[in-house]
Formats: C-alpha cells, structure tokens, sequence
C-alpha cells in the first residue's frame, strides 16, 4: 500500500500598503501584541466571504473574492481572495486589510500553512484522517516537562519524547488517565524562528499492530504589519507564539505545575548558614510550590572545589552544581549539559553579561556549560562622595580622561589613587592590557622579551608619568591594606582592585563609603593602545550535568536563581552584582554597566602571573616601577628581562 496523505491547509493575507507622510510606526496605547491586534483584525473579516460565490479555478479548487472595498468593525477591507481545495482540508485564503488607527494607516499580510503526511514502515500510507488526528492529539498531551531540548541545524530548536529513555516521564505520563499515550514511541517537535516568521513540525512515531507510523505535521505562520508603509518587527511575537508550552495542552501546563514528580540533587558552594544558601532555599521551596519539581540540596561549603571532580568522574546523581565559571567551562566541560538552546529559546543571552557567556563557548567549542550566578569583577573603584567634592559628574574612559579626573581630584584636596603593593602586578597587567593584550603579556611573562615590545614600554612610561605627577596616594606602594584603608580614613580617592575592595574598606575603616566604579582606561589606537576595554571578570555559576533526568526542569529552575526576584534579593542581600544585569546593583554603582560592554574576561594579573617560578621577581620589580625607582620606561623593560 502506497498512498500518500497530505493535506495542505494555506492562508496568505496580502494587502494594499497605503503610502503616507508619517514616521517610523508608534506601538498602539494597548497591552495587546501586534501580533494579535493583526490576528484579531483578520478574524474580524473572516466571514466576508461567508455570502460570497465560489468560482472554480484551473486545479478544481474552489475560490471566493471580495472585488469591492468592505466596511466592517471599522475597517476597510479592500479586497481578498479565499481559495479552497475540493475536499475541503486543503485551504488557502488571501485577504487584503487595510484601515486607519491611530492617525496611521495599516495594512497586513499574513501566510499560514500546515502540511500533515504518514508513512508506515518506511512508506508513504493511506492512514484515516481520525486516526492522524488521533495521534496528534495524544502528542499534544504529552507534558512538556518531560521532553529534552536541544539545538537542531540552521537555528533550529529540537525537543524530544522517546517513551523508552526516562522512565520517569513513562511514569508520569501513564499516571494521567486522561493521557493514553504509551503507544506513541517518540515526538520530535522542531521550531523555526525567521523574520517575522515561524514553523513548527511534529514527527509523532508510533506502534499499529507490527507497524512502525510516523505522522509529520508542519505548520508555519507568517506576518508581515506595514504602519504607513513602515515595517513592523513582529519576530518576537511570533516567537512567543510558538513555543512548547503552546502546543502541548495538558492540564500540568495550565496549573503551572509541569514538573509535578520531578526531583533534582542540587551540590551547592555555600554552607547552610549563609545568605546564598537560604536564598537558594527559598527559591527552591517556591518552584516547587509552583511548578512542582523538588530540589534536594546538598551544601558542601568550599570543599566542592575538591569535591565535585571525583563526583563527576565517579557518576554520582547529581543534577546542578556550583564552581567558578572557569573551572567549569575549562575542566568539567564534559560532564555538563548545553544550555545552549535552553538559553536561545527562553531569551537568557538578553538577561546575561555577554563576556561570561563568550569565554565559556570560547572554552568548550560553542556550548553553554554554565550561567553566572554571582559575578565579581576589576577595575577602578572610587569614593562617590569625593568625585562630587571634585566636581566629577562623568567617569574616565580613556586613560588621558583619567589623568585629567586625578587631577581635579588634586586640585580638589584629595589624593587620586591608593595603591598596596599587593595589587602592583594587577594594576600594572591592567595598563598592559591596553596596550599588547593579555595573550602577549602571558607570552612575555613565561619566555621574558619585555624589552622588545614597545607596548610594555610605552605602558611603563605612562605609570612613571603617573608617579611623577603626584598622583599615587602618600606611601603608596604601600602595605596592604594601608593605602586602600587610607580611601577610609584619608583622602584617597580611587584604588584599582577587585570588588571585594569595597567592603574591606568599609570594615576595616568604618567610613561607610558609597562606592562606584568604572572599567580600567582605554588607550585608544592613535595613542599607540589597542582600545581594549575588556574587564577583569569571574562568576560562581551553575551548570547541569550531562546525566540529569529533567534538564528542563533544571534549567528553569537556575532562572528562577540568576535573573528576576531571587537574583534582586541576593544582589541586595549580600549585597553583590546581580547576575541579571537588567537588576538593580544598589552596592556598586557602575559594576553593570562595566561588565556589560566588556566581551571578554580578563584573568588575575593579566597575564603577568603565567611564570610561576618569576612571578615574585616580576612583582618586586613592578613595585619599584610605581615607586618611582626607574627613569624610563626602556630600564624598566631591561630589568624584566634581567629576570630571565
């Protein structure tokens, strides 16, 4: 038996695009999508065509026509065409809309089209249409909870059912009586996102008698929203339309509880007592009230860092740990599930800092093996107040707009830059950074060479300039924490350090500073930099094993963490970085914004630090750069290189 099935059921809206005057469109005063205001304006002249005689065309099927302009619900319907093929199921219409709103005249063009096929064995079937109907339907009711999302070719987002690889999902579909769906073997639901376009396919394999049955039913939609014959971007709308949670209808996706069953092991950094932790146990506590899924946590302190290695070899459940986002992306890589296409599809990569997310795909060849949880970052950290008392109303960008901040800052009273003599190789690998980049700084530091690259001279030559003009704390190099105690006690203004920096300060000097930051100057390329504004940058993170049941389940759950509510609470408990960055950063003004337009993570020191056996010797050397004790910036190079 050798028939093929398909039916084809084809709408095409096609309108008449008024020219006008006007600018770029306005988004209507409603809370309702463009999407649906077009859904709802082709809705509304559906049935035109109900009084209207149909012609037959060449192919047999049947058309109907609106010839004449049509005034209904307040709009004017130029014309349209509805063609209908002979057994009724193959369908396509097309119907021009064109009406003014808003003082602006719209018109629409919209497609729609669904192709159903079944094959059995192998073959092209003659399967009844109740029965193809049948099995879609069965589909639809499979929770979507217990389907494993991945990234498909050319953009695409795969979801797949196989009854036969979680025993959990058998168990939790078969205990719904009203979801008789243990004949279905497999659904792979494919999504397409284009411009102002989207499709879906549902391939549903089942058993019938001996016979292996596939069903494929595609379906796609088009909308094109022209605003004074300006195109409206509806990609968006589409997008949200078309999602799992759309197509499969059981009662778990209406009540919210779509991982009622479920339960993940959770291996987490901090110790029980900490805010993190009751943090994370809170948002635990409330996903479980709302989707249904338990978390059993398991709090390993520090130890994880030693810890989760052998676990990880060993195979032992564990559904979502913490660690550094380094170690994760560059040693437990293997052992992790990609997020990738959970991220695309849910819109994380717009709640989340791009740097983090370009190392660990640069570290792991394009996967997402982790998403920042608590980010700490480097750079330039100043007293708020003394910026105000110097009448600095905009941070520095470059390093000549630096130089002239430090010197209103003098001339203010106050002194610029706090520097502990344990932060010379940090602050100095920043200043290198701009000008030859961290790669070549790692290169110099292991094989020596500095005098042989003009960047580490012209960088040395900008700190003797710096020291030169009094711009250094009194002291500073000093021992740590005495300069950067003195932003507390004294008259300093700025340090270059990690975050952490700030509430030292405020503990160790009880000055109750009100911090800010901004990223390391720039030294823009016609002044001989490279115009790096890249940001010294870590995360404690999470990620998802290879080996969990529900990496759905769990990758909803790690949203819940890092963006939204619980992110808000922890970034203004701890107090810290949010890890979204649309949140408030209330204890660090800056830090946002500083993260967000870097693109890649700067490591400790730059570089400097590669030469485990110099790295003292560089430095004390270093040290005695901010200490004034070299003339030029070629002696400097020279002493580096002595090292060797």
């Amino acid at each position: 038996m050798r028939k093929a099935l398909t039916i084809l059921f084809a709408v095409l809206l096609a309108c008449t695009f008024v020219s006008c005057s006007s600018g770029n469109p306005e988004p209507p005063a409603d809370n309702r999508t463009q999407l649906e205001r077009a859904d709802e304006a082709i809705s509304s002249v559906s049935h035109v065509f109900n009084g209207v005689a149909a012609e037959i065309d060449d192919k047999g099927n049947d058309v109907y026509k609106i010839e004449n302009p049509v005034q209904i619900n307040g709009m004017t319907v130029n014309g349209g065409t509805k063609t209908v093929s002979e057994d009724g199921f193959n369908t396509s219409v097309e119907i021009e809309i064109s009406y003014e709103e808003n003082g602006q005249n719209v018109s629409i063009k919209s497609s729609e089209t669904t192709d159903i096929s079944v094959t059995v064995d192998g073959s092209d079937a003659d399967v009844s249409l109740e029965e193809t109907n049948n099995m879609l339907a069965k589909a639809k009711q499979i929770p979507a909870s217990v389907f494993t999302e991945t990234a498909g070719e050319n953009g695409t987002v795969v979801y797949t059912y196989e009854a036969i690889s979680s025993e959990l999902a058998v168990k939790r579909i078969l205990a719904d009586e009203n979801t008789n769906t243990n004949e279905i073997k497999k659904v792979v639901i494919t999504f397409t996102y284009e411009s102002n376009k989207a499709s879906y396919e549902y391939a549903v394999t089942y058993s019938s008698g001996d016979a292996e049955c596939i069903v494929k039913k595609n379906f796609s939609k088009e909308v094109v929203i022209m605003y004074d014959s300006t195109r409206v971007e509806i990609s968006s709308d589409l997008r949200n339309e078309f999602t799992l949670s759309n197509l499969q209808t059981t009662e778990d996706i209406e009540s919210g509880k779509i991982y009622d069953g479920i339960e993940l092991t959770m291996w987490s950094m901090w110790n029980a007592e900490e805010s993190q932790a009751q943090i994370i146990q809170k948002a635990a506590a409330a996903f479980k009230e709302k989707k249904g899924a338990v978390i059993n946590i398991k709090f390993c302190g520090r130890d994880i860092a030693t810890t989760i290695n052998t676990a990880l070899q060993n195979g032992e459940h564990i559904d979502i740990f913490e660690e550094n986002y380094t170690k994760i992306g560059q040693q437990y890589a293997a052992y992790c599930y990609d997020m990738s296409a959970m991220a695309e599809a849910s819109g994380y990569f717009g709640n989340s800092y791009p740097l983090f997310n370009n190392m660990t795909k640069e570290w792991t060849g394009g996967k997402l093996v982790s998403v920042a949880e608590q980010p700490n970052m480097g750079g330039i950290f100043y007293d708020k107040a003394k910026f105000e008392k110097a009448g600095i109303t905009e941070t520095p960008t470059t390093w000549t707009e630096f130089l002239d901040v430090c010197q209103k800052l003098v001339d203010a009273g106050c002194q610029p830059l706090a520097l502990d003599g344990t932060y010379a190789d940090f602050n100095f690998g920043y200043h290198l950074d701009r000008y030859i980049g961290e790669a070549k700084t790692r290169e110099l530091s292991l094989n020596g060479g500095w005098s042989n690259e003009p960047g580490v001279i012209a960088a040395a030559e900008d700190i003797i300039d710096l020291v030169k003009l009094d711009y250094l704390a009194d002291g500073a190099p000093d021992e740590y924490p005495t300069s950067q105690n003195k932003i507390g006690f004294e008259n300093v203004a700025m340090i270059v350090c990690a975050d952490y920096v700030t509430s030292e300060v405020n503990n160790n000097t009880d000055a109750g500073i009100e911090w800010g930051v901004f990223n390391y100057p720039s030294v823009p390329v016609e002044d001989g930099g490279n115009g790096s504004r890249n940001v010294y940058a870590g995360a404690n993170s999470f990620a998802i094993t290879a080996q969990c049941a529900a990496p759905k389940a769990a990758y909803d759950f790690l949203m819940t963490l890092v963006t939204g509510d619980f992110d808000q609470e922890r970034a203004d408990l701890i107090p810290q970085i949010p890890a979204d960055p649309s949140n408030q950063c209330t204890a660090l003004d800056g830090a946002v914004d500083t993260l967000m337009e870097a693109e890649e993570a700067l490591s400790w020191t730059m570089g400097i630090n590669a030469n485990s056996d110099l790295k003292a010797e560089l430095k004390n050397t270093i040290i005695e750069l901010f200490r004034g004790n070299f003339k030029t910036g070629e002696e400097f190079a020279a002493a580096l290189d002595a090292l060797y």
